[in-house]
């Protein structure tokens, strides 16, 4: 965990973010590297269908109205898993971005969708944000006939499952009950819940915390990645005019111009886009926050953010939809004298019947004056 600024309230000096299943001992030495910074590009023709094959010589691209030199510019595809090769959601509860009654419906959706997910043969991976950091609840490795038991399992001790005669047909007598009785308490834990109410600044840490972790066990594998993040709100706006932070919380509005703070943003959003992951937030139907933060963490990703009350199949559904080729341009920043600032984003095509997505601005941090 970096180093945090004096300057931050004494709460934030004491909050201890760990990873769970998703963690993994990897050094930052992407974030800040000779290699360059690299942002996530979406383009669309007339009919939004994603367009493949352009190369670097296509783009330009410019910082803070400074044109700039492409490093590269490499297309991804995303990830396809199983033996249909089809695109794996990794869907994400967010536990401190959202109340507990608004919680309960989504992990009984959650949980069928688990079960639809082996009907279907369509991989899912579930986890969890809490205070204490990123939970997987299933991952990918885990082998259907085992999360096929356990959802029975928890569906004896508790109904809710449609379809249970098809996941009983999955069912293999030789399964091991002692992976069966892991994965049963897994789903158990994430279905009963907890209230797990944070501050605004710890809710923001956490959220964080958690996709560095996600970011850093899934960069060495190839391939874009979509999460659906299901969250009640994201404490944070971005101020470009006065180069911080707006924090958010119940309604009332505090800047916080640190440096620690922002640094932690950014290098979030670095890490993510590093490991090819784009976050698709979804504010949860009875959230009243505002979803500016989300739709700037979003587009900072090459996701998407959705406001809706829709089921969490069917956002998964779109989320697979959304979720085609992307390019991810790579360039040299220029060093600054400034410690943090903050510089607007443009990138171009010349053909002008395409449509560009990509992020409007990077914080930036240069050697103190």
């Amino acid at each position: 965990m970096i180093k945090r600024s004096k300057y931050l309230i004494v709460a934030l000096l004491v909050v201890t973010l760990r990873a769970n299943s998703y963690s993994q001992q990897t050094s930052d030495s992407r974030f800040g590297s000779r290699q360059g910074v690299a942002i996530p590009v979406t383009i669309t023709n007339a009919d939004g269908e994603h367009v493949s094959g352009l190369n670097a010589s296509r783009f330009s691209l410019s910082e803070g109205g400074q044109d700039l030199a492409l490093v590269s510019a490499v297309e991804v595809a995303p990830v396809l898993v199983g033996k249909n090769k089809k695109k794996v959601i990794f869907v994400v509860l967010d536990a401190v971005g959202s109340s507990f009654k608004v919680q309960d419906e989504e992990r009984k959706e959650c949980l069928q969708l688990l079960a639809d997910s082996l009907i279907s043969e369509t991989p899912v991976s579930l986890s969890e944000i809490d205070k204490d950091g990123l939970h997987t609840v299933h991952e990918l490795t885990t082998r259907n006939t085992t999360l096929a038991a356990a959802l029975l399992q928890l569906d004896n001790e508790r109904s809710f499952l449609a379809g249970r005669d098809k996941l009983q047909a999955l069912v293999d007598a030789t399964e091991d009950a002692s992976l069966v009785v892991a994965e049963t308490n897994h789903l158990r834990q994430f279905r009963r819940g907890s209230v797990d109410r944070a501050s605004m600044m710890i809710t923001f840490l956490a959220q964080l915390q958690a996709f560095q972790d996600m970011a850093r066990a899934l960069q060495h594998a190839n391939g874009r990645k979509a999460v659906l993040w299901l969250t009640g709100y994201f404490p944070i706006e971005i101020n470009d005019t006065e180069d911080s932070l707006n924090i958010e919380s119940y309604g009332i509005r505090s800047t916080f111009p640190v440096k620690s703070a922002t640094f932690d943003y950014q290098k979030t959003i670095d890490l993510l886009n590093d490991a090819q992951i784009s976050l698709f937030p979804v504010q949860l139907e009875g959230s009243q926050r505002t979803t500016i933060g989300l739709r700037q963490i979003a587009r900072s990703t090459g996701g998407q953010e959705t406001v809706s009350s829709d089921t969490v199949e069917n956002l998964v559904k779109r989320t697979e939809d959304q979720l085609g080729n992307y390019y991810l341009l790579r360039f040299l920043p220029e060093v600054t004298k400034r410690d943090t600032h903050w510089k607007s984003l443009r990138v171009q095509l010349n053909e002008k019947s395409l449509t560009v997505k990509s992020p409007n601005g990077r914080f930036v941090f240069g050697p103190s004056n």
